[in-house]
């Protein structure tokens, strides 16, 4: 995916196309582009396709973001998020 990200020349030549927060944001859009371009079955099509094996094989559910943002901040000594 990384190969397809429209960026500058610097931040490519800083490993940008591989970075994992650049190739998060740029699933993300796809996805919401799928979603938005063929409704919602184009786009858990489009997840089932690429992660269904590896979801299928998760011996753990991953936890939600909102969970292991408060477990983060809580460690840090801040507020629990709202």
């Amino acid at each position: 995916l990384g190969i397809f990200i429209i960026m500058s020349d610097g931040e490519r030549s800083c490993g940008g196309a591989k970075n994992s927060n650049n190739l998060e944001n740029a699933l993300e859009a796809l996805i919401g582009a799928i979603y938005l371009d063929g409704g919602l079955k184009a786009a858990k099509d489009f997840i089932f396709l690429f992660w269904k094996n590896s979801a299928t094989h998760m011996k753990v559910p991953p936890q939600d973001a909102k969970t292991i943002l408060q477990e983060w901040a809580q460690s840090k000594g801040f507020p629990a998020p709202s």
